[in-house]
């Protein structure tokens, strides 16, 4: 079991599906030290986009631009952040929410074949030997992009919303475990969200994967399966602690947001899937994190972004 003396307590942003420039990163950023919170959680790979340079996939452009972050952002951005005892942390998806780096790789490398015969947004997670490489070699350049070494440092690998893996068990359980491994070995304890185990597979999971729960999906496992057999889990409530910015939100709305998120979320509130305010009696809840999804915030400047984002940080600190 993993022991942290120190409540983890952070935010999440999406910027794969909304580009998010350097600034207003360091915006939020400059939220998180003053309200106790200690880390930012980079969800920069999905479906629609890949929010961070990369020289695996072809995103090697050294001027800013409006796709991602370059190099010396990123780099600019883990300074600015560790100058503030701030971790940023890597949020890397597989083996779904993966489209827009599976094609950016094939079209690399064209003779390797990744995604699953099934849903070009999945990676071929059935033992592929290509795959496999595929995702260590990103995994390989995440890791030196994001290095903090004043920091037990922490990787998010996904495996949320994965195509057939409730019923495929065994080999999804087996590739987490691989890329667990790799990431590991590269110097960061990985973690993944949670509706994919099963009560068979939780067993298989490998004892050194961190657990973000954020909804229990209708049969799926309670938190309570993780803490019994001592994993760290961080509560990710979905409807508690969950934002997402859109065009037409003004300040009352903001408001009446904040007020809902004080009032209701708690540390040890869960979202199952017949009551998203599910109490947990459990001592091994290690932290928890506001969570912001972009795929409705793609016309919005930054100033407005900011506008509605800020706000709801501040009041998840202060709850």
């Amino acid at each position: 079991m993993m022991t942290i003396n120190q409540l983890q307590r952070g935010i999440v942003i999406d910027c794969a599906r909304r580009y998010c420039s350097l600034s207003s990163l360091k915006a939020v950023i400059d939220e998180i030290p003053h309200h106790s919170g200690n880390f930012l959680q980079l969800h920069f790979s999905d479906n629609e986009g890949y929010g961070i340079a990369s020289q695996v996939i072809g995103l090697t452009e050294d001027e800013p631009n409006v796709s991602y972050l370059t190099r010396h952002e990123l780099r600019e951005l883990i300074d600015y952040a560790s100058d503030r005892m701030i971790q940023v942390i890597p949020d890397f998806d597989v083996p779904a929410h993966s489209k827009y780096w599976i094609e950016r790789y094939q079209q690399c490398y064209p003779e390797e074949t990744i995604q699953t015969d099934f849903d070009e947004t999945v990676v071929d997670y059935f033992g592929s030997e290509s795959a496999g490489q595929a995702v260590q070699q990103m995994i390989d350049e995440i890791a030196s992009f994001f290095r903090q070494p004043q920091f037990k440092q922490r990787m998010v690998i996904g495996a949320d919303e994965v195509p057939g893996s409730r019923t495929n068990q065994e080999a999804y359980i087996s590739f987490i475990n691989r890329t667990a491994d790799y990431v590991q070995r590269q110097g960061f304890r990985p973690a993944i969200w949670n509706d994919g185990i099963t009560s068979e597979g939780i067993d298989m999971l490998n004892d050194s994967i961190d657990i973000l729960y954020w909804q229990q999906p209708e049969g799926g496992i309670e938190v309570e399966a993780f803490t019994k057999r001592g994993r760290a889990v961080y509560n990710y409530n979905f409807y508690t602690a969950t934002f997402l910015p859109r065009y037409g939100y003004d300040d009352d709305a903001i408001k009446e947001q904040t007020v809902y998120m004080t009032t209701h979320h708690q540390l040890d509130v869960f979202c199952y899937h017949n009551n998203p305010y599910t109490k947990i009696i459990t001592t091994e809840i290690i932290g928890d994190a506001m969570t912001f999804w972009n795929e409705e915030a793609a016309s919005l400047t930054d100033e407005a972004w900011l506008k509605q984002v800020l706000p709801l940080v501040r009041a998840f600190f202060s709850e």
